[in-house]
């Protein structure tokens, strides 16, 4: 897969596991500071900055009443939407 665009791709391309994917959001969740998080070998994204394009996520994962599960899949799903640059 020529030039992925976004962690999806680069799941969708095999170059990145689930299993990366969530480590680094668990992560995250732990020490949710902003600043670049490794994903995979070559693969590191401001995971902070990527729960911030996207606000429903951010109101999700910053909200302490809301499950740990439920703030996992709000910032996977900005982790997967995020913009490689």
């Amino acid at each position: 897969m020529p030039n992925p665009s976004t962690v999806a791709d680069l799941c969708n391309a095999d170059l990145v596991t689930r299993a990366q994917v969530d480590a680094a959001i668990a992560a995250f969740l732990s020490d949710p500071t902003p600043g670049p998080h490794r994903i995979a070998e070559g693969v590191t994204i401001d995971i902070a900055a990527a729960v911030q394009e996207h606000p429903w996520a951010h109101m999700v994962a910053y909200d302490a009443e809301v499950s740990r599960t439920a703030r996992h899949l709000a910032v996977r799903t900005a982790v997967l939407l995020a913009i490689l640059g």
